[in-house]
């Protein structure tokens, strides 16, 4: 017989999964700004909060690979998006207020046996961001830096990693999150493309920041479900 603590937890999760989780109301869904200036540079960021920087860029050599922000009501960033995925999660608590979860993912993980910790890790996470939020108030989205590494394309990364993630908050929260913006793809320099991001808790607004300018059809959202029908076109994909 299961004990009496389990079989709650258990009754639990049967009750979240099958709750409405995202909002209906065209006004609460992320507004996503993709930007091309110095997010240092720029005042409007000046006040966002950065939280540990899991990475300078994808070969860093670290065991945590999954970082996530505090889910509570500040402004957020992250910096260094290279072949990397993140995600936001948005929603209301009981005060009416709007509180976020910003997450950060070495994307390469996704093939390594490490990615089950990170999956299960991620899935409690999310969970505990739902604990905290009302039914119908919710919204997600994913997004990435590069698929490729310095011109030179990571086969099949970027395609798991969006896939992976997105799987895992479709089934804790109900629906196929958006791919928020195409990933970074003009090379300028040298080294890997990457991307800054903001997130405006209060607002619902998510600045996706790069260095320079690329095509507007490059920066068009998609099901993640769909990630590999919507790359096909894009420079150097040979998925």
């Amino acid at each position: 017989m299961a004990p009496k603590n389990f079989e709650a937890a258990s009754e639990r999760q049967k009750s979240m999964e099958s709750t409405e989780w995202r909002t209906k109301d065209p006004a609460k869904m992320i507004k996503v700004c993709p930007t091309y200036e110095s997010l240092e540079r720029n005042p409007e960021f000046s006040r966002y909060k950065h939280f540990p920087r899991p990475a300078q860029n994808v070969r860093w050599n670290t065991t945590a690979s999954l970082h996530f922000s505090k889910i509570d009501s500040s402004p957020k960033v992250s910096y260094d998006y290279y072949c990397c995925v993140g995600f936001v999660l948005i929603g209301e608590n009981d005060k009416g207020e709007n509180i976020s979860l910003l997450g950060h993912h070495l994307a390469f993980n996704v093939l390594s046996p490490n990615f089950t910790r990170d999956k299960e890790e991620l899935e409690e996470k999310i969970r505990d961001f739902l604990s905290e939020v009302k039914p119908g108030t919710v919204d997600a989205g994913l997004f990435a830096g590069s698929y490729d590494d310095d011109g030179e394309p990571q086969e099949g990364v970027y395609e798991s990693a969006i896939l992976s993630m997105g799987k895992i908050i479709q089934n804790e929260l109900g629906f196929d999150p958006p791919v928020l913006s195409g990933p970074t793809v003009q090379k300028i320099r040298k080294g890997p493309r990457s991307a800054n991001v903001a997130f405006n808790t209060k607002a619902r607004q998510l600045w996706i920041v790069r260095s320079h300018k690329q095509d507007d059809s490059l920066n068009k959202p998609f099901p993640a479900s769909q990630v590999k029908e919507a790359l096909k076109g894009f420079p150097n994909y040979t998925g």
